[in-house]
């Protein structure tokens, strides 16, 4: 399973979010402003659920795979939701929160070729993107090391 991203960006502010599903042959389009859709059809994220009922995904960069501290915030997250799920495909991750199929995203220092398109997939999709400190998550950032993406 792999997915496909592209981002476009103007002013270092991402534009406009392109993710192929090349496994389901789905395409995935978010633009600032435009919501998100898969082919042509509006998508949105489904209403929260309490914490113990979240089925999450888990997202860390490849530098850190082996990190400890990674491992024991995926481990805390394991513990306190009801699922976490992991792939090799983040950008699959970001589509899967998008249409109501996971509830929220958990990210670890990943890299940006699947997390700006994904961001702005999730948020035009509904979705609330906060970093640890609770502050609203917009634009890119080098150095994001935690980053929450939950449903409004």
């Amino acid at each position: 399973m792999y997915g496909v991203s592209i981002t476009v960006m103007h002013r270092k502010n991402v534009v406009l979010g392109v993710i192929y599903d090349s496994h389901l042959d789905q395409l995935y389009i978010a633009e600032a402003g435009g919501g998100s859709f898969r082919n042509t059809k509006a998508i949105k994220v489904r209403e929260a659920l309490p914490l113990k009922k979240m089925s999450v995904g888990w997202i860390q960069g490849h530098v850190v795979q082996k990190n400890i501290e990674a491992a024991a915030i995926k481990s805390r997250l394991e513990f306190e939701v009801k699922r976490v799920i992991s792939l090799w495909a983040p950008s699959l991750l970001w589509c899967m929160l998008a249409r109501g199929d996971r509830q929220g995203i958990v990210l670890y220092n990943s890299e940006g070729e699947d997390l700006y398109s994904g961001v702005l997939m999730a948020r035009e999709a509904g979705a609330c993107i906060v970093d640890f400190q609770g502050r609203n998550f917009h634009g890119i950032n080098p150095s994001l090391i935690l980053l929450l993406v939950i449903q409004t």
